[in-house]
């Protein structure tokens, strides 16, 4: 297991952790816990808020979608309960914090401009996440062995998937957190379907990870019809054959399509 840190960027501090997917997840935990603890301490923050939703008025949502996604994305699932394990805080409010959007609204939200060029794909990402870690968010690295390396903007405490990511395998993906009005208990947390997609080896295996098909192939996922957009934007890019493809999902934790045409600006 190997921590290095590096010189910021933009004011944000940059570290990568080589190894084993469980020693990196614990260290991601252990070498942040004080980020963690402090934002969970903190008295009326959103982390308090999310714990009473998930144990109280949401409750049975939360722990049907929580044991779906275990059942669908194993992997990523025990990714966050090593982080849990080693920031040292109790793996459930973890949950709470990475399906707060799968639950209801929550007052958070991005969004992506993306376009082609001639000399390649242009993504810009605007961040619009919770103003309690404007000081804590920051880059990491993450080099598992198996795994393209990714390197992704993140929050304590989150797994690193909620924001944007460019990987070793020529992959950048912006996600726009989009809270839901209704879950469906029988589908995946969002942010684990994201980081389910960074670990694909190209941009069309992360397209296919998020697409209706395969989600309902490979995850078992439960699309309803609706006619409103519930869910996380996506937009994913390929450096290496340039190329974007902004998706979008329809449910809570959920399928996605991708859209054909022009690409979309920021919302």
């Amino acid at each position: 297991m190997e921590i290095t840190h590096l010189d910021p960027v933009s004011g944000l501090a940059w570290s990568v952790f080589r190894g084993g997917r469980e020693e990196v997840m614990r260290a991601l935990g252990s070498e942040h816990a004080d980020a963690i603890h402090a934002f969970r301490d903190l008295r009326g923050g959103s982390w308090q808020a999310q714990v009473r939703r998930a144990d109280g008025a949401a409750a049975e949502r939360f722990d049907a979608v929580r044991e779906s996604t275990s059942r669908l994305l194993p992997v990523e699932s025990q990714e966050l309960a090593w982080i849990a394990e080693g920031a040292g805080v109790p793996e459930r409010e973890l949950w709470a914090r990475n399906l707060r959007g799968d639950l209801g609204r929550d007052g958070t939200g991005c969004s992506d401009l993306a376009l082609t060029t001639d000399a390649g794909v242009l993504m810009g990402h605007n961040e619009d996440g919770d103003g309690e870690l404007r000081d804590e968010i920051r880059l990491v690295t993450l080099d598992i062995e198996g795994d393209p390396t990714i390197t992704a903007v993140w929050y304590p405490g989150m797994l690193p998937s909620n924001a944007f990511v460019t990987t070793a395998d020529g992959l950048a993906f912006g996600m726009d957190h989009v809270p839901v009005v209704t879950a469906d208990t029988s589908g995946a947390g969002r942010h684990f379907v994201a980081r389910h997609a960074q670990r694909q080896h190209s941009g069309e295996a992360a397209r296919a990870a998020l697409s209706v098909g395969a989600l309902r192939r490979r995850l078992r996922v439960r699309r309803r019809r609706r006619r409103r957009a519930r869910g996380p934007d996506r937009e994913c890019g390929g450096a290496r054959r340039p190329r974007i493809g902004p998706v979008s999902a329809h449910e809570p934790s959920a399928p996605a399509r991708r859209h054909r045409g022009r690409p979309r600006g920021a919302r």
